[in-house]
């Protein structure tokens, strides 16, 4: 009995120490989280097993539960595995509890979530497009034969297979996978509407939807903001122009500099339309994409968030740059303006971006001496049709204007050299030698070298008579020898002379471009320069300034001292509010007045002696005239600049000759800016929109030439075998093609009963003879109509 009671002692105390020492489950995952379609495996320990029932039950991330027993722990260890896959769309959270005797264990498996994406390459197809879908998934098997597939269907409006559709498998053995299907195919059978590319991957479905328009329709878009970066938290600003409203939405994605995307559709109802993104966050520091689809194209850019530790570039810098019109036609020019809260040191640079943009070399100007100024610029004939952008840069701040090209290039910008019927042209001269920013007026030196005044670089470039450049000097500012918006040179022996108007002054180099003086300021406001505009020295040495900021012409000797003026008279046509060019000519003056179109002859002691030139487009009449210039004979050249011409008259103010027509092509003219005649007579333009000096043969070289016919005609009128009216028909061909020009002429069919003398009749038989010039006899002509004899 004692042996009993001691056995049941002693297994009562092992088994008391049994429990007392297994207390413990130690479970932990294998991985954490499990992929997709990983089983899930849990390594259990009990710490002093002893055999025994061992059970487990597992709630499912959907709740759902499943139980078990676990056995063969060896060493009380054992891997228990839970076999499952994608196909059960169980991701998420598994909780496993374990039960040993009176002992529970708890563990949390996590399943990673199963993610399926979908992307079109448009969200808008057209007939002709063929489209491509990206399919993306965070699970895939390298191994092409082990890979699962996708399953990809084509759903209509009504959710139903496309008709003449079958679904697509394709293995997911990488990250991204296409899929590419044809609109022609898919419209063959089905109506243009709303579709879905449906994606089943394991047991998770994906859906993205497209539509399919009714026609292509070839359409350009151009798309950014109104400033290149952005302080943290400020709202953006989106521009968006198409060159055709199709009465349908756009679609925009922004994408952050963490990858999250904004997507909002709106109407585009006018060619341009600014969206306000305040439904974005800018408050991250970064890049942000986005991008804009519609009519089935697809338009991509982005702009900067700045740090807010960092100082903004654009330095409180606002702009805006509008042009005055929409859309251009090839060789059509553009006029453009330019607006700024803030004058600062930094340099003003535009440029152009193509259709397909491809972007031009920028162009720079100086410093601004307002917020506001002005940019003429000529598109060639042979640009690229459809939408461009004309850039801005104005100290790190950028912004930029839309327009469209497109129909056919202007007549008068096609213009070649066998429809030009003006003095020939010998020499062109542009920016391929150097930068030129904006020539502003020309001059030469005794040794035909070219002067060009180069007004927002403040440059002077000198080259040869074959177009060479030889040097180049000048910088900004109001130092010795510094410029500030030159606008005039005149060359007098071995001096030239600048009119630096920014300056009030006149600044006086050597033809090496070698400083010499500054003078124009006496001390007396009236007697010093204010705003000079050119400059003119007569035989004896005397500077005849003219400056628009008087109404006077301002006379300085040879040192540069205050000698007297030229003052307006109160004659309304010896009157002159402002002045622009001078030149002179033995004790003659030559007022240019842009403003009142008119060119006033004084003599050099002030005398007047009379006006002439009108406003107008007709031959002898004016348009924002900008410059003149004199040859050996006296006769003046007027850059007639608003009818994009030149005009000559002689000293008494008969016009002569004209000669150019809108365009940038050969002998046209945009804006012209200076006009001068070298020592052989050559005549000298430029042009300040396009940056460009043109030569020209002297004007006594200019032929007059008349149609044989005309000869014929005067032969015969001579021996009476064609009557008056005939005769006059052939006048009133010439004088209508210019090829003999009465000023102030009206037009009439009515021809006079009074007899034409004899002599005219003797002018036309020796002219038809050959015995007397073209000039001769248009000189008759010119009488009769004049007179009365012949009016057309």
């Amino acid at each position: 009995m004692k042996i009993l009671l001691c056995l049941l002692l002693f297994f009562g105390i092992i088994l008391t120490l049994q429990e007392a020492y297994a207390t413990e489950i130690i479970a932990n995952p294998l991985k954490n989280p499990f992929g997709p379609n990983d089983w899930i495996q849990i390594q259990v320990e009990i710490d002093g097993y002893v055999g025994g029932i061992f059970n487990w039950n597992a709630t499912k991330p959907d709740q759902s539960t499943i139980s078990g027993e676990l056995s063969g722990f060896k060493y009380g260890k054992k891997t228990h595995t839970i076999i499952r896959d994608a196909f059960d769309n169980q991701f998420g959270a598994w909780i496993i509890q374990y039960h040993y005797n009176d002992i529970v264990k708890t563990v949390t498996a996590e399943v990673e979530l199963l993610t399926v994406q979908v992307t079109t390459d448009k969200e808008n197809y057209f007939p002709g497009d063929i489209g491509t879908a990206t399919l993306t998934t965070n699970y895939f098997d390298p191994i092409s034969a082990k890979a699962h597939s996708y399953k990809i269907e084509i759903h209509n409006e009504n959710g139903e297979l496309a008709s003449q559709t079958d679904y697509t498998i394709l293995k997911a053995y990488q990250a991204s996978t296409t899929f590419q299907f044809t609109i022609d195919e898919l419209i063959k059978y089905n109506p243009p509407g709303t579709y879905t590319a449906v994606v089943q991957y394991f047991n998770v479905i994906t859906k993205h939807p497209f539509t399919i328009g009714y026609s292509s329709i070839d359409i350009a878009i151009f798309l950014g903001t109104h400033k290149s970066s952005y302080n943290p938290g400020e709202i953006v600003q989106l521009k968006v122009t198409v060159s055709e409203i199709l009465g349908s939405n756009a679609i925009l994605k922004i994408t952050d500099p963490s990858g999250k995307i904004i997507t909002r559709t709106f109407p585009i109802s006018t060619t341009s339309t600014d969206v306000i993104l305040d439904d974005v966050d800018t408050m991250l520091p970064g890049s942000y994409q986005y991008t804009l689809e519609y009519g089935g194209e697809t338009k991509i850019s982005a702009f900067i968030v700045i740090d807010d530790k960092t100082e903004s570039a654009e330095s409180g810098i606002e702009l805006s740059l509008t042009l005055d019109k929409k859309q251009y036609r090839p060789g059509e020019a553009i006029s453009a303006t330019f607006q700024t809260n803030k004058i600062t040191e930094g340099q003003i640079f535009y440029w152009f971006e193509d259709p397909l943009g491809a972007q031009s070399i920028k162009t720079q100007f100086s410093n601004l001496a307002s917020g506001t100024f002005s940019i003429s610029y000529v598109l060639s004939p042979e640009i690229s049709q459809g939408p461009w952008k004309m850039h801005i840069d104005y100290g790190g701040a950028k912004t930029f204007a839309i327009f469209f090209v497109a129909g056919e290039p202007i007549e008068s910008s096609i213009q070649s050299s066998l429809q030009y019927d003006g003095p020939k042209l010998l020499l062109a001269i542009d920016g391929s030698q150097t930068n030129f920013q904006k020539i502003q007026d020309i001059g030469f030196d005794t040794e035909k070298n070219l002067y060009v005044v180069d007004s927002s670089n403040s440059k002077i470039h000198k080259f040869n008579s074959n177009g060479n450049l030889l040097l180049s000097w000048g910088a900004f500012g109001s130092g010795a020898g510094q410029l500030n918006n030159p606008s005039g040179i005149f060359i007098n022996s071995d001096t030239i002379h600048v009119i630096d108007k920014g300056n009030s002054r006149i600044v006086t180099f050597d033809k090496n471009g070698n400083f010499q003086k500054s003078w124009g300021n006496s001390g007396i406001e009236s007697q010093s320069l204010k705003n000079p505009e050119d400059l003119t020295i007569d035989s004896l040495g005397i500077s005849y300034v003219s400056d628009s900021g008087w109404n006077k012409i301002l006379k300085f000797d040879q040192e540069g001292k205050y000698v007297g003026d030229v003052k307006s008279l109160l004659t309304s046509a010896a009157k002159f509010s402002a002045t622009n060019s001078i030149v002179s000519y033995d004790d003659n003056l030559f007022i240019l007045v842009s403003k009142d179109n008119r060119i006033l002859h004084f003599l050099t002691n002030g005398a007047f002696i009379k006006s002439f030139g009108t406003t107008g487009e007709e031959n002898g009449k004016l348009l924002s005239p900008t410059s003149l210039a004199i040859d050996s004979s006296g006769n003046l050249y007027v850059a007639d600049s608003g009818n994009h011409r030149i005009q000559v008259f002689d000293s008494n103010g008969k016009f002569l000759k004209k000669w150019g027509t809108f365009g940038a092509g050969y002998a046209q003219f945009i804006q012209l800016s200076g006009i001068e005649i070298d020592s052989i007579g050559n005549v000298w333009t430029s042009d300040s929109s396009v940056n460009k000096i043109q030569k020209f043969v002297p004007f006594n070289m200019i032929k007059l030439t008349i149609p044989d016919w005309i000869k014929n005609n005067a032969n015969w009128w001579a021996d009476d075998q064609i009557s008056d009216d005939d005769f006059a028909s052939g006048i009133q061909f010439m004088i209508k093609q210019s090829i003999i020009v009465i000023p102030e002429l009206g037009e009439t069919d009515e021809i006079t009963e009074q007899k034409i003398p004899d002599w005219i009749k003797n002018n036309a038989r020796w002219w038809s003879e050959e015995k007397i010039s073209d000039e001769d006899f248009a000189n008759g002509i010119e009488y009769m109509v004049k007179n009365g004899i012949i009016q057309v």
